[in-house]
Protein backbone atom coordinates (compact mmCIF):
# COMPACT_ATOMS: atom_id res chain seq x y z
CA UNK A 1 0.00 0.00 0.00
CA UNK A 2 0.85 3.67 -0.11
CA UNK A 3 2.71 5.58 2.57
CA UNK A 4 3.42 9.21 3.32
CA UNK A 5 6.31 11.28 2.01
CA UNK A 6 8.16 13.50 4.51
CA UNK A 7 10.49 16.49 4.38
CA UNK A 8 14.15 15.56 4.72
CA UNK A 9 15.85 15.98 8.10
CA UNK A 10 18.05 18.78 6.78
CA UNK A 11 14.86 20.72 6.04
CA UNK A 12 13.16 19.77 9.30
CA UNK A 13 16.20 21.01 11.21
CA UNK A 14 15.76 24.49 9.75
CA UNK A 15 12.48 24.87 11.67
CA UNK A 16 14.28 24.84 15.06
CA UNK A 17 10.94 23.54 16.35
CA UNK A 18 11.16 20.69 18.87
CA UNK A 19 7.41 20.14 19.20
CA UNK A 20 6.96 19.98 15.42
CA UNK A 21 9.72 17.39 15.07
CA UNK A 22 8.10 15.32 17.82
CA UNK A 23 4.79 15.35 15.92
CA UNK A 24 6.59 14.33 12.72
CA UNK A 25 8.17 11.45 14.65
CA UNK A 26 4.77 10.32 15.92
CA UNK A 27 3.33 10.38 12.41
CA UNK A 28 6.32 8.51 10.98
CA UNK A 29 6.09 6.01 13.82
CA UNK A 30 2.46 5.36 12.91
CA UNK A 31 3.50 4.76 9.30
CA UNK A 32 6.11 2.21 10.37
CA UNK A 33 3.80 0.55 12.88
CA UNK A 34 0.98 0.15 10.37
CA UNK A 35 3.40 -1.52 7.97
CA UNK A 36 4.34 -4.06 10.65
CA UNK A 37 7.85 -2.64 11.12
CA UNK A 38 9.45 -2.99 14.56
CA UNK A 39 12.69 -1.04 13.94
CA UNK A 40 12.93 2.18 11.92
CA UNK A 41 16.46 2.75 10.61
CA UNK A 42 16.36 6.44 11.43
CA UNK A 43 17.45 9.08 12.38
CA UNK A 44 20.82 9.72 10.79
CA UNK A 45 22.69 11.92 13.27
CA UNK A 46 26.02 12.31 11.53
CA UNK A 47 27.22 15.84 10.85
CA UNK A 48 27.64 17.88 7.70
CA UNK A 49 31.43 17.84 7.44
CA UNK A 50 31.90 17.04 3.73
CA UNK A 51 29.65 19.23 1.53
CA UNK A 52 29.54 16.69 -1.31
CA UNK A 53 28.46 13.87 1.03
CA UNK A 54 25.62 12.02 -0.65
CA UNK A 55 23.55 11.50 2.50
CA UNK A 56 23.67 14.99 3.96
CA UNK A 57 19.94 15.39 3.34
CA UNK A 58 19.26 12.54 5.79
CA UNK A 59 20.96 14.34 8.68
CA UNK A 60 20.42 17.65 10.49
CA UNK A 61 23.30 19.85 9.45
CA UNK A 62 26.68 20.78 10.88
CA UNK A 63 25.69 21.71 14.44
CA UNK A 64 26.01 18.94 17.07
CA UNK A 65 23.64 20.64 19.52
CA UNK A 66 20.89 21.16 16.93
CA UNK A 67 21.34 17.64 15.63
CA UNK A 68 20.99 16.21 19.12
CA UNK A 69 17.92 18.29 20.01
CA UNK A 70 16.02 17.61 16.77
CA UNK A 71 16.87 13.92 16.49
CA UNK A 72 15.96 13.18 20.12
CA UNK A 73 12.47 14.63 19.52
CA UNK A 74 12.06 12.54 16.37
CA UNK A 75 13.16 9.45 18.30
CA UNK A 76 10.67 10.10 21.10
CA UNK A 77 7.89 10.56 18.57
CA UNK A 78 8.67 7.37 16.66
CA UNK A 79 9.03 5.25 19.79
CA UNK A 80 5.80 6.61 21.27
CA UNK A 81 4.05 4.63 18.52
CA UNK A 82 5.61 1.30 19.41
CA UNK A 83 8.49 1.35 16.93
CA UNK A 84 12.19 1.26 17.87
CA UNK A 85 14.23 4.12 16.42
CA UNK A 86 17.81 3.41 15.31
CA UNK A 87 20.25 6.33 15.59
CA UNK A 88 23.11 6.06 13.09
CA UNK A 89 25.95 5.85 12.16
CA UNK A 90 28.33 5.50 15.14
CA UNK A 91 30.75 7.22 14.76
CA UNK A 92 32.50 9.91 12.62
CA UNK A 93 30.85 8.58 9.46
CA UNK A 94 30.71 11.93 7.71
CA UNK A 95 31.62 11.07 4.10
CA UNK A 96 30.41 8.70 1.41
CA UNK A 97 33.60 8.47 -0.65
CA UNK A 98 35.51 5.38 0.52
CA UNK A 99 32.67 4.86 2.97
CA UNK A 100 33.62 1.21 3.54
CA UNK A 101 37.30 1.81 4.28
CA UNK A 102 37.84 5.40 5.43
CA UNK A 103 39.65 6.13 8.70
CA UNK A 104 38.57 9.06 10.88
CA UNK A 105 41.45 10.24 13.07
CA UNK A 106 40.18 12.15 16.11
CA UNK A 107 41.49 13.31 19.46
CA UNK A 108 39.31 12.66 22.51
CA UNK A 109 38.02 16.22 22.90
CA UNK A 110 36.94 16.48 19.26
CA UNK A 111 35.30 13.07 19.43
CA UNK A 112 33.31 13.87 22.57
CA UNK A 113 32.36 17.50 21.94
CA UNK A 114 31.51 17.23 18.24
CA UNK A 115 30.72 13.70 17.14
CA UNK A 116 29.43 12.05 20.31
CA UNK A 117 27.16 14.96 21.28
CA UNK A 118 24.20 13.91 19.05
CA UNK A 119 24.44 10.32 20.31
CA UNK A 120 24.55 11.60 23.89
CA UNK A 121 21.29 13.45 23.29
CA UNK A 122 19.74 10.48 21.49
CA UNK A 123 20.44 8.34 24.56
CA UNK A 124 19.82 10.79 27.40
CA UNK A 125 16.88 12.75 25.93
CA UNK A 126 15.49 10.39 23.31
CA UNK A 127 16.02 7.09 25.17
CA UNK A 128 16.77 5.56 21.77
CA UNK A 129 16.41 1.78 21.61
CA UNK A 130 18.97 1.00 18.92
CA UNK A 131 22.22 2.48 17.57
CA UNK A 132 23.87 1.44 14.31
CA UNK A 133 27.65 1.21 14.00
CA UNK A 134 29.26 2.54 10.85
CA UNK A 135 31.48 1.09 8.12
CA UNK A 136 34.48 3.33 8.71
CA UNK A 137 37.39 3.01 11.08
CA UNK A 138 38.11 5.46 13.90
CA UNK A 139 41.75 5.94 14.87
CA UNK A 140 42.69 2.88 12.85
CA UNK A 141 40.10 0.37 14.13
CA UNK A 142 36.93 -0.45 12.19
CA UNK A 143 33.81 0.35 14.16
CA UNK A 144 32.34 -3.17 14.16
CA UNK A 145 35.14 -4.15 16.57
CA UNK A 146 36.05 -0.74 18.02
CA UNK A 147 36.07 -0.44 21.82
CA UNK A 148 34.30 2.94 21.55
CA UNK A 149 30.98 1.07 21.27
CA UNK A 150 31.35 -0.42 24.73
CA UNK A 151 33.47 2.22 26.44
CA UNK A 152 31.47 5.27 25.36
CA UNK A 153 27.94 4.18 24.43
CA UNK A 154 27.39 1.48 27.02
CA UNK A 155 29.78 2.29 29.87
CA UNK A 156 30.11 6.07 29.78
CA UNK A 157 26.70 7.10 28.41
CA UNK A 158 24.71 4.26 29.93
CA UNK A 159 23.04 3.13 26.69
CA UNK A 160 20.60 0.34 27.56
CA UNK A 161 19.52 -0.67 24.06
CA UNK A 162 21.39 -2.71 21.46
CA UNK A 163 24.00 -1.92 18.81
CA UNK A 164 23.45 -3.25 15.30
CA UNK A 165 25.97 -3.23 12.46
CA UNK A 166 25.39 -1.35 9.25
CA UNK A 167 24.58 -3.85 6.52
CA UNK A 168 27.68 -6.00 5.79
CA UNK A 169 29.82 -3.77 8.04
CA UNK A 170 31.22 -6.77 9.95
CA UNK A 171 34.37 -7.38 7.95
CA UNK A 172 35.85 -10.33 9.82
CA UNK A 173 35.04 -13.07 12.31
CA UNK A 174 37.01 -11.36 15.08
CA UNK A 175 35.67 -11.95 18.61
CA UNK A 176 36.44 -8.28 19.23
CA UNK A 177 33.10 -7.33 17.65
CA UNK A 178 30.96 -8.85 20.40
CA UNK A 179 33.53 -8.23 23.14
CA UNK A 180 33.63 -4.52 22.24
CA UNK A 181 29.88 -4.02 22.22
CA UNK A 182 28.28 -5.11 18.93
CA UNK A 183 25.03 -6.96 19.65
CA UNK A 184 23.57 -7.72 16.22
CA UNK A 185 25.19 -8.45 12.86
CA UNK A 186 23.09 -7.46 9.85
CA UNK A 187 21.97 -8.89 7.54
CA UNK A 188 23.70 -11.94 8.97
CA UNK A 189 23.44 -14.29 5.99
CA UNK A 190 24.04 -14.62 2.26
CA UNK A 191 22.05 -11.90 0.57
CA UNK A 192 21.51 -10.65 -2.93
CA UNK A 193 20.29 -7.28 -4.07
CA UNK A 194 18.03 -7.62 -7.15
CA UNK A 195 19.42 -4.74 -9.20
CA UNK A 196 22.96 -6.14 -8.77
CA UNK A 197 21.98 -9.25 -10.71
CA UNK A 198 23.78 -12.38 -9.50
CA UNK A 199 26.23 -10.46 -7.34
CA UNK A 200 25.99 -11.83 -3.82
CA UNK A 201 27.43 -10.77 -0.47
CA UNK A 202 29.35 -13.15 1.74
CA UNK A 203 27.71 -15.12 4.48
CA UNK A 204 27.82 -13.91 8.07
CA UNK A 205 31.25 -13.51 9.61
CA UNK A 206 29.78 -14.61 12.96
CA UNK A 207 29.71 -18.29 12.02
CA UNK A 208 32.63 -19.04 14.38
CA UNK A 209 30.98 -17.63 17.50
CA UNK A 210 30.28 -21.12 18.96
CA UNK A 211 33.98 -21.95 18.55
CA UNK A 212 34.98 -18.69 20.25
CA UNK A 213 32.68 -19.46 23.17
CA UNK A 214 34.12 -22.96 23.47
CA UNK A 215 37.63 -21.49 23.47
CA UNK A 216 36.58 -18.85 26.03
CA UNK A 217 37.43 -16.02 23.62
CA UNK A 218 33.82 -14.83 24.06
CA UNK A 219 32.04 -15.57 27.31
CA UNK A 220 28.51 -16.88 27.53
CA UNK A 221 27.72 -13.89 29.70
CA UNK A 222 28.60 -11.59 26.80
CA UNK A 223 26.28 -13.52 24.46
CA UNK A 224 23.53 -13.39 27.08
CA UNK A 225 24.02 -9.64 27.51
CA UNK A 226 23.54 -8.99 23.79
CA UNK A 227 20.49 -11.26 23.70
CA UNK A 228 18.94 -9.54 26.71
CA UNK A 229 19.55 -6.09 25.24
CA UNK A 230 17.78 -7.00 22.00
CA UNK A 231 14.83 -8.79 23.57
CA UNK A 232 14.28 -6.30 26.40
CA UNK A 233 14.29 -3.39 23.94
CA UNK A 234 11.76 -5.11 21.69
CA UNK A 235 9.42 -5.89 24.56
CA UNK A 236 9.73 -2.49 26.22
CA UNK A 237 8.98 -0.46 23.07
CA UNK A 238 6.97 -2.72 20.72
CA UNK A 239 3.53 -3.36 22.28
CA UNK A 240 2.47 -6.09 19.87
CA UNK A 241 5.34 -8.28 21.03
CA UNK A 242 3.92 -8.24 24.56
CA UNK A 243 0.99 -10.25 23.22
CA UNK A 244 3.21 -13.06 21.92
CA UNK A 245 3.09 -16.25 23.92
CA UNK A 246 6.69 -17.45 24.08
CA UNK A 247 6.97 -21.18 24.81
Amino acid sequence: GLTNSWPTCINLASTFNRSLIYEVGKAQGSDFYNKGINIALTPCINLLRVPVGGRIFEAWGENPFLTGEMSSELIKGIQSKGVIACAKHFIANEQEKYRYCSNSVLDERTLMEIYIEPFYKAIKKGDVGCIMCSYNAVNGVYMYRNKLMKEILKDKLGFKGFIVSDWWAVYSDSPDSINNGLDMNMPGNISKIPFFGDFGFKTSYWSDIPNYVNKNLITEDKINESTERIISTLFSICPNLNKVDIK
